[in-house]
């Protein structure tokens, strides 16, 4: 390595090299940068401190101290600390992050929060823990090809994200980059403009930061609010959702299909449709149901509004979250 600095104070007792002032530190895997610290020529433990930095295969990890191991290539950043991926477009602050070079994983804690930045708009994602793998596939040797690589986040646990098109909550989740699929686990639930989506599991297909389809695996259940007191809901087994612009357009319901949506006519409600179909797809423009087909066995019924009582227009397991949803960054840190 090779050592820029402005004051140099060399400890031959304890082989410890003492730097005051603008330094960096440079060698053929990192660049660091700091303003007070030390680093032991013996077992090469370093400590970096006053705008410190360690910039690493397109990584840049910052922190009020970091704590560097040449030798196992881990560094702990303690502090206002960042983790900056330029080529993925992310940005992760917390209050420590461990960096593991040879696992090649990154892990950070203490008001964990993600930043991805899509054009003018922005993922905010917040967990507990929030940790990046990369990972790559085996050549013919078995062996891991270094040549590709794709990348894993895991957050857990108390996950919430929000963009102003879409926002979201689940106890864990798991991003690929080797498919573009964001999945998430136990009790997950999300919000897509005016519509409320649940299901066991959620799964969110990407492409170039835009969402291209969503899966809702067992008991998939979508709501949106008329009023205080009406609901548009769709229900069944299953539920791919296809988006375009980020916007919710068809949903195609496999199994156990069931509907209840207030039908208008120039926005004047005219009646409520209640449908049972194995399967349907349903078409959605504005944020409401424009037209249902349906593919299998339908029953379905229009009742006058006369009819309307809200208990028997709610589908079984009717539950309305909007309480939970957030609205803005600050409310993913609010429990």
């Amino acid at each position: 390595y090779v050592m820029y600095c402005d004051t140099l104070n060399y400890n031959s007792s304890n082989n410890t090299a003492y730097f005051v002032g603008p330094t960096r530190i440079k060698n053929k895997e990192n660049i660091i940068y700091c303003e007070s610290g030390w680093y032991n020529t013996n077992n090469d433990n370093a400590q970096f401190s006053k705008n410190a930095s360690i910039i690493t295969q397109g990584r840049k990890m910052t922190g009020d101290s970091i704590h560097y191991d040449k030798v196992k290539k881990i560094g702990i950043a303690i502090g206002n600390v960042s983790i900056l991926d330029s080529a993925q477009n992310i940005l992760v602050t917390g209050d420590k992050a461990i960096n593991l070079g040879k696992q090649e994983t990154s892990t950070v804690t203490g008001h964990a929060l993600l930043k991805q930045f899509y054009g003018s708009d922005t993922l905010f994602l917040h967990a507990d823990t929030l940790r990046t793998v990369d990972e790559h596939p085996l050549n013919k040797k078995h062996e891991p090809d270094t040549s590709v690589t794709w990348r894993m986040m895991y957050a857990y646990h108390k996950v919430k994200f929000y963009r102003t098109d879409i926002q979201g909550r689940c106890d864990s989740l798991v991003y690929s980059g080797k498919d573009s699929i964001m999945r998430l686990y136990k009790d997950p639930i999300m919000w897509s403009e005016e519509n409320q989506l649940i299901a066991k599991k959620i799964e969110l297909k990407t492409n170039g930061g835009e969402i291209s389809k969503m899966f809702l695996k067992e008991s998939a259940f979508i709501i949106s609010k008329e009023d205080s007191i009406k609901y548009n809901q769709i229900k069944g087994k299953e539920m791919t959702g296809y988006f375009k612009k980020n916007k919710l357009s068809k949903i195609h319901v496999e199994g156990n299909g069931q509907t209840v949506y207030f039908a208008k006519d120039k926005q004047k409600k005219i009646g409520i449709n209640k449908a049972d179909c194995s399967n349907m797809m349903i078409y959605i423009k504005e944020n409401a149901i424009q037209k249902i087909t349906f593919l299998k066995k339908p029953d379905a019924t229009l009742f006058p509004m006369r009819d309307f009582t809200p208990k028997e227009f709610m589908l079984k397991d009717f539950i309305w979250r909007e309480n939970e949803r957030p609205l803005s960054v600050g409310d993913m840190f609010c429990e």
